[in-house]
């Protein structure tokens, strides 16, 4: 695998090729659970008390349902599982032990209504699996038998193998101490390599014990195993001081076994600055096993020995690349790489957090956001960029959060190295959020000259106006028949659709619209082309591509262009539907409350631009828009869009706000601030109103209204400068004789 496609597989931005049915997923996740071998008398493992109801009983008869194809009752019995306060093990024990378990259960989840129970079930196995692996005890016994009969022995090794790191702690420990056989140490440092990569982080991180004969075992069992991330500490150990030639020379050569000849040269800091970027990408050599939802991180602690801590799965990425870049600055405090790849794994790891927490963070610890905001503007350039090029949306409006904060507008746009503009850039990222960001920092820093890409900050602006809180979804399939099943899959996953059977026709629709998500292919119109059109306009250079196809050159393209998945043209009409949601999800979802909270922010922008008649920015592309906004149903939007529109030196933008408040329809309210809008435009630029218009605030204020309305619409009519004629109508009759 190249550095390339390990990249992409750690932030998903290059090819997803969908189509694996649920129940092989199933299938796929519950192997791991029964990886290990049903266990034997001689095992010594310790029994666990059946618990609550009858729950083999209950076990075969959600196999024996799924058999016959009954889900009513397969259901059943999964739930009456799942509320039984059954003992994970227990039924971890009946998952190895019963013949084609995990066959059945994979084909239940074809089944209506299954997945969720079965999700459930597959929980509770899986904290079994867990429990059974880490069990001190067991794996105390485990260790003491390898000393045994050679049968014993095999047992043990395969019990110590299945648990995997659980097993290091003791292990190790029982290495050091002082009354453990030859024979006994002897074996445990033949089964040490065997457990393979689940080993590698501690014993790397064991090797900053002060034991020499320890460090060459563990040095010499990471030789064997032959994986790259051993090499910082490896390294570490190497150049200690203090440390014996002749456990320098074994690191040596362990460093050469897993990371090659030209490691040997490198500083420690740029081997923990690389493998805290594989650990940032998740990459596969690294990442944690997908099928599980907790991972270690280890430690070691002088007098104590090995220990972890559990964290969610999705964390451990970041924390060991927090970790390692704090480790290569701890080498090399010049070592500039490091500091934006730190920041950038904090900004992640607060997004990654789930519901759960992360428990290894401490509350009195700055937040991700307070160290970007004392970050100087290089790094946060960095940050972005890096974002920007992973498709990584929070590492993004982190990075720009903090420059719209502390950063003038000459930083803002000022190119990085490569010659890109890192907040220009933003402007055509794939989630709305971080468009509409980008432009609003543009917009914001006032910058008094033009730059490359400034045009694309209005036409953002432009985009963020119009927000619904609705995503959409632009389909252009010549097929009318996979055109409709692909429109009503995307009308499933929440999304507005345009569609269009020609590619031309659905670019301009595309430009139109007040923003598009996602792009929705097959097999005619030509999809490269199609993409290649898109992707040379910085507006669509990023969005989100779904082919809907069977033939091979699609796959083609999915490996040639990032944010491009395929999915099968057979496909069902929920796998479609949940195609397209997977597919929407970098875009980002909003609902109208966040979206009117974009539309305000953006109007606010446009009205300071106005007032300061910015030179950089045209505004006026925006005013046809803002009218339109005039009309919305929402009121703050329709009385902000009023201000806006009243620093724009146009004659139709004033009308607009006049038609608005001598509307008698609209809500008194909207009037007199349409009312005051329209003031400041005619002080600002003059009377530009039709004689009609003009007429229409004349007679609001001799009809006597409400005192309010009234009174607003006088203001109104004394900016105008009326003729003498008009202003008569105001003067009341009088009995008095002159």
């Amino acid at each position: 695998m190249t550095a390339r496609s390990e990249r992409a597989q750690g932030f998903g931005a290059a090819i997803k090729v969908r189509g694996v049915s649920q129940a092989a997923a199933v299938a796929g996740l519950l192997l791991l659970l029964a990886a290990g071998p049903a266990l034997a008398q001689d095992d010594t493992a310790s029994a666990t008390e059946p618990s609550g109801p009858d729950v083999k009983q209950l076990w075969e008869d959600l196999l024996d349902y799924i058999r016959v194809a009954n889900p009513v009752a397969a259901r059943s019995s999964g739930q009456a599982i799942i509320e039984s306060g059954v003992d994970p093990r227990e039924l971890y024990r009946l998952s190895t032990e019963t013949p084609d378990a995990l066959t059945k259960l994979a084909r239940g989840a074809g089944l209506e209504g299954m997945e969720p129970v079965l999700e459930g079930v597959r929980k509770i196995i899986e904290e079994g699996a867990r429990l059974e692996r880490k069990d001190p005890e067991q794996i105390k016994g485990w260790i003491e038998m390898l000393g045994g009969t050679i049968r014993q022995f095999q047992i043990a090794q395969r019990r110590l193998i299945w648990s995997g790191e659980y097993a290091l702690p003791q292990m190790i420990q029982t290495l050091s101490a002082d009354g453990t056989s030859e024979t006994l140490k002897e074996r445990i440092i033949t089964v040490l390599p065997k457990i393979g990569r689940e080993a590698v982080r501690p014993l790397s991180v064991a090797l900053q014990t002060d034991d020499s004969s320890l460090q060459e075992t563990l040095a010499t069992a990471l030789a064997e195993i032959q994986y790259a991330h051993a090499a910082p500490r490896l390294k570490e150990l190497m150049e200690r001081e203090g440390v014996l030639e002749r456990t320098r020379k074994i690191a040596r050569a362990a460093l050469i076994a897993c990371a090659g000849l030209d490691a040997v040269s490198k500083p420690a800091a740029e081997l923990y600055y690389d493998t805290a970027v594989k650990y940032y990408y998740n990459q596969d050599s690294v990442a944690p096993d997908p099928r599980l939802e907790k991972a270690n991180v280890w430690q070691w602690q002088p007098g104590l020995g090995l220990d972890y801590q559990e964290v969610p799965r999705e964390l451990l990425g970041d924390i060991y690349a927090m970790r390692f870049t704090r480790l290569a600055l701890r080498h090399d405090p010049s070592f500039y790489p490091a500091v934006p790849l730190w920041l950038s794994a904090y900004l992640k790891r607060e997004a990654d957090t789930p519901e759960s927490g992360d428990p290894m963070m401490d509350s009195d610890v700055l937040s991700a956001e307070e160290f970007a905001l004392a970050a100087s503007a290089r790094f946060l350039q960095d940050v972005l960029a890096r974002g920007l090029r992973d498709g990584n949306a929070a590492v993004a409006s982190g990075a720009i959060d903090a420059l719209a904060e502390t950063t003038g507008a000459e930083n803002l746009v000022e190119p990085v190295a490569g010659g890109a503009t890192s907040l220009v850039e933003a402007l055509s990222f794939p989630q709305r959020r971080v468009r509409y960001l980008a432009a609003l920092s543009l917009a914001r820093a006032m910058p008094a000259e033009t730059f490359e890409g400034s045009s694309l900050v209005v036409t953002v602006l432009q985009q963020a106006l119009r927000q619904q809180g609705s995503r959409v979804a632009l389909v252009v399939i010549a097929d009318e028949d996979l055109r409709n099943r692909v429109k009503d899959a995307a009308r499933t996953a929440g999304c507005e659709v345009l569609d269009h059977p020609d590619a031309g026709r659905a670019y301009s629709a595309a430009h139109a619209a007040a923003g598009v998500d996602l792009l929705v292919l097959a097999d005619q119109p030509d999809p490269g082309s199609a993409i290649l059109r898109f992707r040379q306009e910085p507006e669509f250079a990023a969005l989100p591509v779904l082919i809907v196809s069977d033939l091979g050159r699609t796959r083609d393209l999915a490996e040639e262009h990032d944010q491009v998945t395929v999915v099968a043209r057979e496909s069902e009409d929920a796998a479609l539907a949940a195609a397209v949601g997977d597919a929407l999800q970098d875009a980002g979802a909003m609902d109208a409350e966040e979206a009117t909270d974009w539309v305000l922010q953006t109007v606010e922008v446009v009205r300071m631009l106005g007032l300061t008649s910015n030179p950089v920015y045209d505004i006026s592309r925006l005013e046809s828009t803002l009218a339109e906004l005039l009309g919305d149903e929402r009121t703050d939007v329709r009385v902000e869009a009023a201000r806006a529109l009243a620093t724009m030196p146009s004659a139709a933008a004033q009308q607009a706000i006049a038609g608005l408040a001598n509307d008698p329809a609209v809500d008194q309210d909207v009037r007199i601030a349409a009312y005051g809008s329209l003031s400041d435009s005619v002080r600002r630029h003059g009377n530009l109103l039709t004689e009609a218009l003009a007429a229409q605030v004349v007679d609001v204020v001799t009809s006597k209204p409400d005192p309010a309305l009234r009174t607003a619409a006088a203001r109104v009519m004394g900016a105008l400068s009326l003729p003498s004629e008009q202003v008569e109508a105001l003067i009341p009759p009088t009995d008095a004789i002159d």
